[in-house]
């Protein structure tokens, strides 16, 4: 997906550069960075639809894959917080 914006994008939550947008233009199929720009507000060029539905076994299996520490008895917010960068 393509987004429009200036400068860069803070991610507050994990005290980094989220992205950075080259002559007015950020292009990315990463799931959590669409989301969180999204989120934010910033324009992009159409409409993100998940191929398949989020579920909690594959943000488990997404957290297990970028090796991050969670709980999987916890709810599916919690762990979609932690996969987005969150706590």
């Amino acid at each position: 997906m393509i987004f429009k914006g200036t400068g860069s994008v803070w991610d507050t939550r994990n005290n980094r550069p989220l992205c950075r947008f080259v002559n007015g233009v950020f292009q990315t199929d990463d799931r959590t960075k669409i989301g969180y720009l999204i989120k934010h507000g910033y324009d992009h060029d159409g409409v993100f639809e998940d191929e398949e539905p989020l579920t909690k076994a594959l943000i488990i299996e997404e957290l297990k894959n970028k090796r991050i520490e969670h709980n999987p008895r916890e709810k599916k917010e919690v762990l979609l917080d932690l996969l987005e960068g969150g706590k």
